[in-house]
């Protein structure tokens, strides 16, 4: 009777099209997830998928300053840190990643946001900088003045799906499935900086400009 049952699995599982001759080891305890049955011989290497994409405006560096009448030169003015914005492709099991993914995920992200990001383990300053700017005030007053650096900012999260060989828990057999590794990454791009007015609106100006006006000019 014991035999019949393991005869009727055998079987079972071949008839689902898959092969069921490989070394016995247990799958892996940080495996995210197993999909649909694969073939190995036709499925190919690793496949990766860029799941969720995103990208904003990050202002690293910001300092606002007084502009007295009549002021217009180019002038050169100290900016404040305010955020590091790193890049970083890390899996969600939290594995070390292999040293080749990081490369391979960053710049399909990049496809999917229209950037060219930066490198896994870059990183924006991390000290004061400062900004060279020509201003102008045509005013009897004082003006307030933006002085920024920033980036465009990239985040999500992405999928790495193999063809493995997955056992039935418990037995030394089972068959091929696709095997599902989800992961996170995130990257800037395009630096930049500028100093803008506080006030004399936002038309012509672009998204980094903005936040450096939402977050240097007095309430």
């Amino acid at each position: 009777m014991v035999h019949r049952i393991t005869r009727v699995l055998a079987l079972a599982v071949i008839t689902a099209g898959v092969l069921v001759s490989a070394p016995f080891t247990s799958p892996p305890a940080h495996a995210d997830g197993w999909g649909d049955a694969c073939n190995p011989n036709t499925y190919g290497g690793a496949r990766y998928r860029i799941v969720t994409a995103t990208k904003a405006p990050a202002i690293t560096h910001l300092s606002t300053y007084a502009i007295g009448p009549g002021v217009s030169r180019t002038i050169t003015k100290a900016v404040s840190k305010q955020l590091v914005i790193s890049a970083a492709v890390t899996y969600d099991s939290k594995v070390n990643v292999e040293a080749s993914l990081p490369a391979k995920i960053l710049v399909k992200a990049g496809a999917e946001v229209h950037l060219t990001l930066q490198a896994s383990g870059n990183h924006t300053s991390t000290s004061n900088s400062s900004v060279t700017e020509t201003v102008s005030n045509s005013t009897t007053r004082n003006v307030q003045y933006v002085f920024y650096k920033g980036v465009t900012k990239a985040s999500g999260s992405f999928q790495k799906r193999t063809c493995s060989y997955y056992y039935f828990p418990g037995k030394n057999y089972g068959y091929y499935r696709i095997r599902v590794k989800d992961g996170k990454w995130r990257s800037y791009a395009i630096p930049g900086s500028g100093a803008v007015r506080c006030g004399a609106g936002t038309t012509g100006l672009g998204t980094l400009a903005r936040s450096a006006l939402r977050l240097g000019c007095p309430a």
